[in-house]
């Protein structure tokens, strides 16, 4: 990782446990709808911004139900347990972030979700100030697999691409990543990290801490 000058992070999954909590919600939303929820399909637009989900989800439900309709059930159950709960920082997440602020390197935030709940959830678990820049899924046209916001990050930043390593625990995040010429650091959570996106990782990691440790030892 020689010249590295910035790290881009998701968000969900990555740095914060919100992946459970969001399928968990995604059921609840299914049940009052009275649907059956295709977990796999869930599973697979983790990663992707909310136009590129719905886009598929309406195409994979064939209309029936709306994932507008949906959403609304989804974000009930969500949001009414996020105001009521803290939300765990992953393992490491905290020592990785304070490790790479007291060593100059600069903090991005690359998330897919919404500007709105982003700055919400990253004050309520504390991190927000860690960052130096946050683009989120709803400042692109473009959704993961597409590099659009990672290119964005690096361009807020000043920096090359060949300058960022891209963290990321889905997929179409790692895809995202590899797509922009990024150095790609993979942790597998809950969303899709099969062996396609380990062979598309620079490096993968069981947990945020160790990485940390394996960038203290460099």
């Amino acid at each position: 990782m020689a010249k590295i000058k910035a790290f881009i992070f998701d968000m969900d999954g990555t740095l914060l446990d919100t992946e459970r909590l969001s399928t968990i919600s995604w059921q609840e939303g299914a049940k009052k709808m009275g649907f059956k929820l295709d977990d796999d399909f869930m599973l697979s637009i983790k990663g992707t911004n909310q136009s590129h989900a719905k886009a598929l989800f309406d195409e994979h439900y064939h209309g029936h139900p709306k994932f507008d309709d949906a959403k609304v059930y989804r974000n009930e159950y969500f949001f009414n347990y996020i105001r009521n709960h803290d939300i765990p920082v992953l393992k490491g997440g905290r020592e990785l972030l304070s490790y790479l602020k007291e060593n100059k390197y600069l903090i991005c935030l690359a998330t897919s979700s919404g500007r709105a709940y982003s700055e919400y959830i990253t004050k309520k678990t504390g991190i927000y100030p860690f960052f130096d820049y946050v683009v989120c899924g709803d400042q692109v046209k473009e959704s993961k697999p597409n590099p659009a916001i990672f290119l964005k990050c690096a361009e807020l930043a000043h920096v090359s691409n060949k300058e960022a390593v891209v963290v990321e625990d889905s997929l179409n995040g790692v895809k995202a990543g590899r797509n922009g010429n990024f150095t790609v650091v993979g942790i597998p959570n809950v969303a899709i990290f099969n062996d396609e996106a380990r062979k598309r990782c620079n490096y993968v990691f069981d947990s945020l801490l160790d990485l940390l440790n394996y960038l203290k030892k460099k």
